[in-house]
């Protein structure tokens, strides 16, 4: 899932706080892909443990 490097910014930035101020639209984005994230996520753990 390569979306989910894009959140890796917002890891460093609570991790090492700077001056990067995260706008409303730039905060839904990010959310909306940590929920795709999520639910891949979900898809392949559910696939894993069906085959178990």
């Amino acid at each position: 899932m390569e979306e989910a490097s894009e959140l890796t910014i917002y890891a460093v930035q609570a991790r090492y706080p700077g001056d990067h101020v995260v706008d409303f639209d730039e905060y839904r984005e990010a959310a909306a892909t940590a929920e795709k994230v999520v639910r891949w996520a979900e898809e392949h753990v559910k696939r894993f443990s069906d085959n178990q």
